[in-house]
This record gives structure tokens, sequence and C-alpha cells, in this order.
């Protein structure tokens, strides 16, 4: 029977702020009842990704009696109202998640790392997250030292932070909005130092549970290596004679890129944040143009591809997992 919706009771927010939620119903109250609209709200609750479950429970008043002019009458002659309860189970009841720890890597023979990650920032449905690299400089450590390879008695380190601030159903609608920034500083024995800022901006589209779909804003400010060697001047060597020590840091040059970017994605995996099972897909095209902040005009497409493979007999604690990435960029010249 037709109705209308009444008063709508939020339970079990207890960080998430009750407007957050309430900019995510599908109905006003005093608007006709239609279960749809319900359906719609739960999901768009839960694709806040604020909560672990979400139920709606209707409570009708006065809605099975006498029909009068096309409206749902009880004795009373009060219209049928819908009343409703939302419960949800939080999903990130804390305020800081904290990780980090200390790894080893050809060229950052060690370092440590801290991620603390903000989700459900002041109950707000916004996710800050930083992730922080501090190499340490072993030049002054003794060559005999393992793991330093070739950089044993070389300023040779990376160091970098890295955030993003996001926001899933901005405005209301499907859409993500993300915010990010990294900024890196390498130093290798072969190329010196080498330093990059990026800066993104990001919607992102979900067409269904698989596919999803984005484009964007990117902006690069960075040192790059050409590729150029240039012989380095060696005493031992006589005029004319064919160094034998070759110099890449003066290949080191600046470069400035502004781009937007268009790309779609399909994932199918166990987990979402951790896959043990499945595969991810990524096909993204870039349009970089001096008039979007660059120097230089150019297209580039790039295709990624991860698998994800349980090991047998591991009871799912191991996993083997490998990545492919091709990239191709095209200038376009004749706007140069």
């Amino acid at each position: 029977k037709k109705g209308m919706f009444g008063d709508t009771l939020l339970r079990g927010n207890f960080k998430t702020r009750g407007w957050a939620l309430r900019r995510q119903f599908a109905f006003r109250t005093g608007q006709p009842y239609d279960r749809s609209a319900t359906d719609q709200t739960r999901d768009n609750i839960d694709g806040l990704g604020v909560a672990e479950s979400v139920s709606i429970t209707p409570y009708p008043v006065a809605c099975d009696l006498d029909v009068k002019n096309g409206k749902v009458l009880d004795a009373a002659g009060e219209p049928c109202t819908v009343h409703q309860v939302v419960e949800m189970r939080e999903r990130n009841d804390v305020s800081l998640k904290l990780s980090g720890g200390l790894g080893f890597a050809t060229l950052d023979p060690f370092y440590l790392f801290l991620h603390p990650d903000f989700p459900n920032m002041w109950g707000t449905g916004w996710d800050f997250d930083v992730l922080g690299h501090y190499g340490f400089n072993t030049s002054g450590v003794p060559a005999g030292v393992p793991f330093l390879g070739d950089c044993a008695g070389a300023r040779c380190y990376q160091r970098s932070v890295q955030g993003s601030l996001t926001r899933p159903r901005i405005f209301a609608s499907p859409l993500t909005f993300s915010i990010g920034g990294t900024y890196q500083v390498r130093l290798t024995p072969a190329r010196g130092r080498l330093e990059s800022a990026i800066g993104t901006l990001t919607f992102t589209y979900p067409i269904n549970a698989h596919w999803q779909t984005y484009f964007g804003y990117l902006i690069q400010r960075s040192n790059i290596s050409q590729d150029v060697v240039k012989p380095a001047f060696d005493p031992a060597v006589p005029v004319g004679g064919e160094a034998t020590i070759t110099n890449r840091r003066d290949a080191i040059v600046a470069d400035r890129t502004g781009a937007l970017q268009f790309g779609a994605s399909y994932t199918n995996v166990d987990k979402p944040f951790n896959p043990d099972d499945g595969f991810i897909a990524n096909a993204e095209l870039k349009l970089a143009s001096p008039y979007l902040g660059g120097i230089d005009w150019f297209v580039r497409a790039d295709l990624s591809w991860q698998h994800f493979i349980p090991i047998p007999r591991s009871n799912n604690r191991l996993n083997f997992r490998y990545a492919l990435r091709y990239g191709q960029a095209i200038p376009i010249t004749r706007l140069g």
C-alpha cells in the first residue's frame, strides 16, 4: 500500500558523522515511500567504505486500514507513514593505524619506513594516508659490510614521502575523489642525485563490481636521466685514449610534465586491499601539453598486469606475485 517516508533513525555510527550518512539518502521525509530508494540508500552508505555492514529496517505506521482520496488511512484518518532505522557496524572505529619497519634494497642498502593511516578522518568519510621512507647514507660504512654491493663507499639511498586524501562518493555521487602527492630523492653511484615531485588529482567511477574507469590531472617536476654517456677524465688514460670511466651525471636534466590522464582497470581478486588470488589489469592514456603546466606535447599509453597465485599446501599463507608493465610515449612535434 502507498505511504510516505517518515523519520529515519541512525544507529551504530559511533564515529561517522550523521550528516555524512544522511547525504547518501536517496529519499526525503514526506516523499512517497519506495523500497528501491531504500535499497539505493543502503548501497550508497556501503559505497562510502565506512561500514562493515548496513541494514535498513522499516517501521510502518497506520498503513493497513482504509483508503480515502488515494491515501491509506487508519481509523483516526492518519496517513500511512514508514519510519526507518538505519543500523550500521563501523569498519574503521579507530583514529589511527600505524605500521612501519626496515628493509634492504639493491640501491637503498638500509632504510626505515613509517606508514600512518587515518581512516574515516574525524568521521567525515575522508581517508588520509601517509608513507615515509628514509634511506641511510652508507658512504661511511666499510665496504666489507654485506648487502652494500655497488653502494659500497658511495652516497646511495632513497628518501621519500607520499600522501593521499581520498573521499568515496564525493558530493553524494558515485565518484571517488583523490588528491595525492609524492616527493622523492634518490642518490646512486652512476646517476648521482635524482629528484622528483608529483601531484595528482583523480576521479574514479565504478562501472560494476570489477570494472572502473578514472580520469584526472598529473603534474610532475623532476630531474631525469637521458640516454647519454659522457666519458669522464681519467688521468691514467693517455690523451686520445678510450676512457674507462663513464660519467652519466651530466645527462641529468630538468623536466616538467603536466598531463590529463584517462584509464580503466579490471579487478578480479579475493581481497581488495591485500589480495592472495586473482589479477588486476589496467590501461592508461596520458596527454601532456605546455598548456597543462608541462614543457612538451606528447601522448603516452601504459598497460599493466598484476597476478596473484596462491601456493598450494601453504594454508593460504604464501602466494606468488608478478607484475608486467609496458609503456610507450609518442611526441607530438607539430604542436611543440
